[in-house]
């Protein structure tokens, strides 16, 4: 029942469950997160008002927006047009950007993004493998914002969001690969999950590993059509969909590091379908 009121961030979760089950911390690059244990204590009196930084890859490209910075009072954001500043305390839905007004602000937490960025960016952007095999977790979702996409394949909401999944999916030369780390060798069911309409149903998919390689027919329809995601902003609209599944078969992974490639065999209709993922079970 307590309510804490300074803020935190998803990197704060590594160092928190750490302290609280009394672990050694594991060896990691060096970390921007803190332990939250005295906030859950109780004992907020002498705790430092942060930056907390938001940035996005678009495909792994190192460019400095979009990004954001978030202090206990106020957000700073840039979408790629302008730095706007919003005093969260005063304008929770941030409607008034006060940037021009507080330009110091600007000044302030702009300064402290761009060191932070010179610092995480000069090595640059590596995104890390799907981890796979572990006994903990026998399905593992392979989701199209991770994917590496060849051809003209795109996003259907154009950037990659988390819910997004792969359109424009009409040749046998588009590629879509995953990078896994696979902890133990065996052999793993793929489920491809997949939304077909009456013209897009036929195409024939392989997905392949080295030497490996299981196959399958999108021979289903399956449409519920575009859902409108919930958003506070309505304007631009971003969309969700929904997805069925279609059985590959069973593909036999080595441990370590794999590259896994789905391609279309054929595509009959007017394209192959679009593809909101893929599953792996580990079977043996």
């Amino acid at each position: 029942g307590t309510t804490v009121t300074r803020i935190a961030q998803h990197i704060d979760l590594l160092p928190t469950i750490v302290e609280l089950c009394g672990a050694k911390m594991p060896r990691t690059l060096p970390l921007d997160g803190v332990s939250l244990v005295p906030l859950l204590q109780g004992k907020t009196s002498n705790w430092p008002d942060r930056m907390l930084f938001t940035h996005q890859t678009r495909r792994g490209q190192v460019e400095p927006v979009p990004a954001a910075v978030r202090t206990g009072r106020y957000r700073l954001v840039n979408t790629g047009k302008r730095w706007e500043l919003y005093d969260v305390t005063a304008d929770p839905s941030q409607e008034n950007d006060i940037a021009a007004s507080r330009p110091e602000v600007v000044d302030r937490l702009r300064a402290g993004y761009e060191e932070w960025f010179d610092e995480i960016s000069s090595p640059g952007f590596q995104r890390p493998p799907i981890p796979l095999g572990h006994p903990q977790t026998k399905l593992v979702t392979l989701p199209p914002s991770a994917a590496y996409l060849s051809g003209e394949l795109s996003f259907a909401n154009s950037i990659g969001w988390t819910t997004d999944w792969i359109a424009n999916w009409k040749s046998t030369d588009d590629r879509i690969a995953w990078d896994l780390d696979v902890a133990a060798a065996g052999r793993y069911e793929v489920t491809l999950m997949y939304a077909a309409g009456p013209d897009d149903v036929g195409s024939a998919v392989r997905v392949s590993a080295g030497d490996q390689s299981a196959e399958g027919t999108v021979s289903a329809i399956f449409d519920t059509g575009r859902i409108r995601r919930p958003d506070r902003v309505a304007d631009p609209a971003w969309w969700l969909r929904e997805f069925a599944p279609c059985e590959l078969g069973e593909i036999k992974l080595p441990q370590g590091p794999v590259r896994l490639q789905l391609r279309a065999l054929s595509v009959p209709g007017t394209k192959v379908c679009d593809l909101g993922g893929l599953l792996l079970r580990r079977v043996d």
